[in-house]
């Protein structure tokens, strides 16, 4: 008992207690507003509006709708903010109201955003700590509690347990559904073979009926979240059809009771669907046909984004795809237990469980492997079948040394090795957290082969392209644009158009490009201009692949400069505005400043309008990017604009003019060397080292 326990705390620690900052883009776009709405149908009575897509994700809404509603509660007590708006803004495309509603309180949003995912993390963890006792009962204590160890501590496995979406609870469930009929059936076998003995008869017939109806409900569950669950009736028939095979000689009864086991397997099912999707209650045909659309209309076309393999951006990546996947997903202890599993052996033990978890990954990868939409995550069912392959097969050298070398080895605590496996895996965890979901094998060269190789990114790494781009002073001045905008919505302070806009400067001041964006090609133009024409100002790296660029986009002036001061400050372009001198006698100066280096000194500006003659009649003193904004603080790249009234006055004789401006050190007043175009205008008056001259005409 304190053993199981301590398996269920290890599986549940990683995904409640430390959860990732991330917001992933189907979470953003898809799983919390339909969590809303699907708790919004419950609570209304309005069971049809439960369809709320074909996956189906019933199991997901119903855990999703249990957060909202512990969230809906603090909302009631007052000790939270009604987040929801925002998502329904993202729903409605009104990207600018969202960042509003999630800027006004980036803490609850947080704390919503983990209540939501909250529920999935129990219950895969408890599923978990189910499927480890079903592992003891099939393969004894010690496989079962390594094959435990590598289940809980799964990179793949635990991101998608700290998720609102489908894979993990489709994962557990299934795994749960095969190892409970395996047990029920293996149960059943081992009762025939002890009746032969000659120790009863009726029991020799039927496999356990609790273990079955345990791996029906699991199935059902199965059945209420993703359609890739089909696969399970026909290898829940094949396992009690080995049972019936393996019998000698396989006689009618054994038959009869497969065919009833299967019978009540299918109808407990059903029940569990029929009981746990509301919209079955009203309008089941139109809930199937939802199933069928989406299998046909989504699952069964290549993605309209396309997909990126081996190089390549692709519409359908092909068959090589998932073992591409696999192999760079498993984690390396997983990969070398797999293939231990080849390695000679006389024992006999456990050959056909081993056999049909063997058949059960092989399945499930041809069965993905049909349709031209293809993604990594949608083999995650594979996993915990390898994990625990894996762990049969460590045993197995494990057993093989403690032969070969003797007492030597045989002498090690068991406990011992298990603590420093179990330290390992900590370690691996936490290395990675909370980027789980950027975990590749090392032995495969990691995440920079796996960037080389498939599509990588889920909305991990925005999070803090969002939060750098609000630290900036401009951040939250001008829209931003950026691929999965609604994922860096909650992160940021302003409106996020769509990448696109990245074509128009004068409406948005940053681009966000992410990894798998660039890797199918989408928004190539967009992609290949900003590298161009704005400025990195940052690069988002999750262990050594580089996921989010922000560039900033330059303002749209009218004129370029391109003149250079000293060794720390360039003046990228400028704009000067005579509209408003007869009115208020302001000349309006904006200046686009750009900084090569950090620099700690703030640096003064000076405007002095000359007339023909070079006699000043104007002047402005000025920090260069507006009192808020020393260049002290200026970061390296970033594009510095401001508006400087120079007061001229309203009688200003009309003529032709000379703005002269520069920089220079207000400790000692010594000027910053000029370079670069505009450095010398041949009819400009001489006014000095450091002065870029500017001719203005006055009306």
């Amino acid at each position: 008992m304190l053993l199981a326990l301590a398996v269920f705390v290890l599986a549940l620690l990683p995904r409640v207690a430390v959860p990732g900052d991330f917001w992933t883009t189907d979470e953003a776009r898809h799983w919390s507003g339909r969590s809303e709405r699907f708790l919004a149908a419950v609570q209304a009575g309005d069971f049809a509006a439960t369809n709320q897509t074909g996956h189906p994700g019933v199991t997901t809404m119903w855990l999703g709708a249990a957060g909202a509603w512990l969230y809906q509660q603090e909302v009631a007590r007052g000790a939270a903010v009604p987040i929801e708006q925002a998502t329904r803004f993202v729903e409605q495309g009104d990207y600018g109201q969202a960042a509003v509603a999630y800027a006004t309180a980036p803490a609850d949003f947080a704390h919503y955003r983990y209540l939501l995912r909250l529920p999935v993390g129990i219950v895969t963890a408890l599923v978990l700590l189910l499927c480890y006792l079903l592992l003891r009962r099939l393969f004894g204590e010690g496989t079962a509690l390594l094959a435990a160890l590598l289940l809980l501590a799964d990179p793949f496995l635990v991101a998608h347990s700290n998720v609102l979406h489908l894979d993990a609870l489709l994962t557990v469930c299934m795994l749960l559904s095969l190892l409970a009929a395996l047990a029920a059936f293996e149960a059943q076998s081992t009762t025939r073979k002890t009746t032969a003995m000659g120790d009863g008869h009726a029991a020799t017939e039927h496999p356990s009926l609790p273990l079955l109806l345990l791996s029906a409900v699991a199935g059902g569950l199965a059945f209420l979240t993703k359609s890739p669950s089909v696969l399970l009736p026909p290898l829940v028939a094949l396992v009690g059809l080995v049972v019936v095979v393996r019998s000698a000689p396989p006689r009618i009864a054994a038959w009869r009771s497969l065919v009833a086991a299967l019978a009540v397997w299918g109808v407990v099912a059903l029940l569990i669907c029929l009981a746990l999707w509301p919209a079955l209650w009203v309008d089941p045909v139109g809930s199937i046909q939802t199933i069928i659309n989406e299998a046909a209309g989504n699952g069964g076309q290549a993605h309209p984004d396309g997909s990126f393999f081996l190089g390549q951006a692709v519409g359908d990546p092909g068959w090589l795809f998932y073992p591409a996947a696999l192999v760079l997903r498993l984690t390396p202890w997983a990969l070398l237990g797999v293939l231990a599993l080849a390695w000679p052996t006389r024992e006999r033990q456990h050959r056909v469980l081993v056999a049909l978890l063997v058949v059960a990954v092989l399945a499930f990868l041809l069965l993905l492997s049909i349709p031209p939409k293809k993604f990594d995550r949608y083999i995650l069912p594979v996993f915990p079948l390898l994990d625990i392959l894996a762990a049969v097969g460590i045993v197995r050298l494990w057993s093989a040394g403690m032969r070969w070398w003797g007492r030597g080895v045989s002498m090690l605590v068991p406990g011992a090795v298990y603590g420093l496996v179990l330290a390992a895996l900590a370690f691996n965890m936490l290395w990675y957290h909370p980027y789980q979901l950027a975990y590749f094998n090392p032995l495969l060269g990691g995440g920079p082969v796996a960037a080389r190789t498939i599509t990588v990114g889920w909305g991990e790494g925005l999070e803090q392209a969002g939060a750098y781009i609000t630290a900036q002073p401009d951040g939250c001045a001008y829209p931003l644009a950026a691929w999965y905008e609604e994922t860096i919505l909650p992160y940021v302070c302003t409106a996020v158009m769509n990448l696109g806009w990245a074509n128009d400067p004068a409406t948005v001041n940053y681009a966000v490009l992410y990894i798998n964006q660039v890797q199918r090609g989408i928004y190539a133009d967009i992609t290949a201009m900003l590298p161009e024409r704005a400025a990195l100002v940052q690069q988002v790296t999750i262990h050594g692949v580089p996921y989010a660029w922000v560039y900033q986009l330059p303002r749209p002036l009218p004129m370029q400069a391109k003149a250079q001061f000293g060794d720390v400050l360039r003046l990228h372009s400028y704009g000067i505005d005579i509209t408003n001198i007869r009115t208020d006698g302001v000349l309006q100066v904006t200046t686009q400043w750009q900084a090569r280096t950090l620099d700690s000194t703030d640096y003064m500006l000076f405007l002095h309008l000359l007339d023909a003659e070079g006699t000043r009649i104007a002047q402005a003193d000025v920090p260069p990017a507006g009192p808020h904004v020393p260049t002290s603080q200026w970061q390296p790249r970033h594009f510095q604009t401001w508006a400087h009234p120079l007061p001229v006055g309203a009688d200003l004789p009309p003529g032709r003019y000379w703005l002269a401006l520069g920089l220079y050190n207000p400790a000692d007043f010594a000027r910053l060397s000029l370079a670069g175009a505009g450095a010398a205008q041949p009819d400009a008056p001489d006014y000095g080292a450091g002065a870029l001259l500017l001719p203005v005409a006055i009306e």
